[in-house]
């Protein structure tokens, strides 16, 4: 029997030493490698599914009804309905409950966001890939965390997102979700500018 989780197929058994999900797992770094922009349209899509299909159960779940979608104002792109909630935001961080592959998923392509970037795409040129076929919060968050990680080069990239209440109610529910637990440090040292995103983390 093919087992789903949150919407979504699971992946197959890592084995007991290995986490549920990483950077490694699956198909999406090795895509991400060849063919970068249909795999992130891919993502964003299979993210959109996931986010839906969380927030449906969940709201289920704790009996509220269907909850609405969410919608923001991206950068280059207008006001659009965002499928997920404070959960599906902070999947990029491995945090919370959400489908093991999405977040894998997202592990995989912050790597390749930071390698682009290093590449000379810019810091504008990434997040506008990254939000192109986006309509879900989980992509949204791991870029609000990428500008984050790179604010000794962000000038004006996080004005749009700044002035927007959801998106500081949605990080400050990350945050706050993340003290006292070990995620808040699960960064590896070699991630450009983690410590940016450590030091906004509450004490």
């Amino acid at each position: 029997m093919v087992s789903f989780d949150f919407g979504i197929r699971r992946h197959t058994s890592l084995g007991p030493a290995h986490p549920f999900a990483a950077w490694w797992a699956g198909p999406f770094d090795w895509l991400l490698h060849v063919r970068p922009l249909e795999t992130l349209a891919l993502i964003n899509r299979m993210l959109d599914h996931g986010a839906n299909a969380s927030v449906i159960r969940m709201a289920a779940f704790i009996g509220t009804g269907v909850s609405q979608l969410v919608e923001l104002d991206l950068p280059g792109i207008g006001a659009r309905e965002l499928a997920g909630d404070d959960r599906a935001w902070s999947w990029y961080r491995g945090t919370t409950l959400g489908p093991n592959p999405c977040i894998s998923a997202l592990l995989a392509i912050e790597r390749h966001a930071d390698a682009w970037h290093t590449a000379n795409l810019s810091l504008e040129s990434v997040v506008g890939c990254l939000l192109k076929d986006c309509n879900n919060l989980a992509m949204v968050g791991l870029v609000i965390g990428f500008l984050v990680r790179h604010l000794d080069e962000v000038t004006t990239e996080l004005d749009h997102f700044l002035v927007q209440p959801t998106i500081w109610a949605l990080e400050f529910s990350r945050m706050t979700s993340e003290h006292g637990l070990f995620h808040a440090h699960r960064d590896d040292p070699s991630i450009h500018g983690f410590d940016y995103r450590v030091a906004a983390s509450p004490r």
